[in-house]
């Protein structure tokens, strides 16, 4: 089959488009393919054209409810995938460790107390030792460690 290119002046008949299958028909006075030089173009005789039209058209209708069902699985499926992920977010999130550059996070958190004033208490800063520790550090500076 000869192959013709965009812009070409033709003569009156069908042209299907190598690239995407759009056929064009060309007839009237001017007959130029639509396109640039890299669009490609082959002659359909129109006893062909005429013919599998109404294959095509039945293919259309079968292959059509298929279509159809395939993208509404296909979007429930983004809208239930969407959803669990929120749901994760809001369960997950609130429980998870949230850092900042910059922040040592070495401060211990108060436990839960009682009705009864009993329970787990956050130990007092002497109780930790800090105090002793920033002494020992103040000491070490004075005779001149880093």
């Amino acid at each position: 089959m000869k192959e013709y290119r965009g812009g070409t002046l033709v003569e009156k008949g069908v042209y299907l488009n190598k690239a995407n299958g759009e056929l064009t028909q060309q007839y009237g006075k001017v007959r130029v393919l639509p396109g640039d030089k890299d669009v490609k173009y082959f002659k359909i005789p129109g006893i062909l054209a005429i013919i599998g039209g109404p294959f095509v058209g039945l293919a259309f209708v079968m292959f059509l409810p298929f279509i159809g069902i395939t993208g509404l699985i296909g979007f429930l499926a983004y809208k239930a995938w969407h959803g669990m992920t929120a749901v994760g977010r809001k369960i997950f999130q609130p429980v998870a460790i949230r850092q900042e550059p910059g922040m040592a996070y070495l401060t211990q958190r108060g436990g839960k107390v009682r009705e009864d004033g009993e329970g787990e208490k956050a130990p007092k800063a002497d109780d930790t030792g800090i105090d002793e520790l920033a002494k020992e550090v103040t000491k070490r500076r004075q005779q001149g460690e880093k």
